[in-house]
């Protein structure tokens, strides 16, 4: 039995009259809770559920169903909500699972069709395999132990002074790492969770903040954005409940660090650094304790418990430590280097502060120089009239490759008046970071918001 269930039934015990979860509809208290996790617990015992797939949207529901799975030391298979019939069955035959959750079965009086063939050895260690494309966009089970998220969800309690009488807006996907420590601290720290399926909500969302005191949220640097355009002038009276915020890897906007410093002073904010394989490993602190002055791209401090150093022969970060995720369920783990796990991310250090620089996929090679196109992408993008920037490559007869860009524009302007600035902005780099096209389109994204940098995707 994993100490996730020891704990959250610890918590029951001491207040089983607590509410620990609200939702749009529905509030359950310790319980109320018990209640349902044990049902769940019978389901699973009867049936002989060893590997279990949860498949569903942020919800109650789920919430049961993992610690149900949890107080079994089941193997959890988290599966994006919305994934097609088709590829559920192919994704329950890949990883021998029993049993795929989407919804709480109404009786115990029913016969599964188990998997006899699931050779489990992990009885009795508690790990969880997120199907997920990650940062590498290749579809692959990540498979992370509870020693891990426990490691990491202790640290970002004692960060955040998350206490019991907090309660937090879980809108992260239960299905992603983030979602899943976050989960874990709400159950480290007895605080009460409040579950959304994303921010589809807000005015709802906004409500019950002000009726009932939310304190705590998890969010992409996307998700603040979107707040911020939907608070407009009433950011103060979401700011002043607030005691802290947890923000995911991506970079925050100046505009956007600006306006959290502005309004958010009395919260903790901390904004991370890390990815499915190794959680988080780098903590910054942002709103009022925010540098301005410092680049937008600064990680931050490596956390307890693990280290990193950086490859001499292309800048990589590599990571090793108790956050770093078992490996992959269906790869070989060519991830690592005698036991530094291979971020692919590209930092610089200075002054004894590490930079995030870009992405080792998005390294180009011109004339036998290295260039990275976050850089360059940087640099046009801090132009007042650029919504986004996208930078690839094409055939050159000099250099063999050459750059080019796809800019966006935020407004209406004369493409000559921007192609002046851009010019400007670069006339001190050397030829080679010169792209020789610029194309003014629509900059492609995936789901989650990251540029579709494919030149076949790009162009279509």
């Amino acid at each position: 039995m994993s100490s996730l269930y020891k704990i959250f039934s610890k918590n029951i015990k001491k207040e089983p009259n607590k509410i620990f979860i609200y939702s749009f509809n529905q509030t359950f208290n310790g319980y109320n809770c018990k209640k349902k996790i044990s049902f769940l617990r019978s389901f699973i015992k009867k049936n002989k559920i060893r590997n279990i797939g949860i498949n569903y949207e942020n919800s109650a529901d789920w919430f049961f169903w993992y610690l149900a799975a949890d107080s079994y030391d089941c193997q959890v298979v988290l599966i994006k909500n919305g994934t097609a019939k088709n590829e559920l069955n192919k994704i329950k035959a890949k990883y021998k699972i029993d049993y795929i959750a989407s919804k709480i079965p109404q009786t115990l009086n029913f016969k599964l069709k188990i998997n006899n063939n699931n050779n489990n050895n992990n009885k009795n260690k508690r790990r969880d395999i997120l199907f997920t494309s990650g940062s590498l966009s290749l579809p692959k089970g990540v498979i992370v132990s509870e020693k891990a998220y426990l490691h990491v969800a202790k640290i970002l309690v004692k960060k955040l002074k998350q206490k019991n009488n907090d309660i937090e807006l879980l809108s992260m996907p239960f299905d992603h790492s983030f979602g899943l420590v976050r989960l874990r601290c709400c159950i480290l720290a007895g605080t009460k969770i409040f579950i959304s399926d994303g921010l589809k909500k807000f005015p709802e969302i906004f409500k019950f903040s002000q009726e009932n005191k939310l304190s705590g949220l998890s969010l992409v640097p996307s998700g603040l954005e979107l707040i911020k355009f939907l608070l407009k002038n009433k950011a103060n009276l979401f700011a002043k409940k607030l005691n802290y915020i947890e923000i995911g890897s991506s970079h925050i906007s100046k505009e956007v660090r600006i306006w959290l410093k502005k309004n958010f002073s009395k919260t903790n904010i901390i904004h991370h650094y890390g990815m499915t394989e190794a959680s988080r490993s780098f903590l910054l602190p942002r709103g009022k304790s925010d540098d301005l002055k410092k680049n937008i791209n600064l990680i931050g401090k490596i956390i307890p418990g693990c280290k990193y150093k950086i490859d001499e022969t292309n800048s990589e970060l590599l990571l090793k430590g108790k956050n770093l995720f078992e490996g992959y369920f269906d790869q070989e783990n060519n991830m690592f280097i005698d036991g530094w796990f291979r971020t692919r991310d590209i930092v610089k250090k200075k002054l004894n502060e590490l930079y995030l620089v870009g992405r080792a996929d998005n390294q180009f090679n011109i004339g036998g120089n290295k260039i990275q196109a976050e850089m360059i992408e940087d640099l046009i993008e801090d132009i007042n009239h650029v919504k986004r920037c996208v930078c690839f490559t094409q055939p050159d007869k000099i250099y063999g490759n050459s750059l080019a860009l796809i800019v966006e524009n935020k407004n209406i302007v004369k493409k000559n008046n921007i192609l002046k600035i851009i010019k400007k902005k670069l006339i001190n780099l050397p030829d080679y970071y010169i792209p020789k096209k610029i194309f003014f389109k629509k900059v492609l994204l995936t789901k989650n918001g990251k540029k579709i940098r494919t030149p076949q995707k790009i162009f279509y």
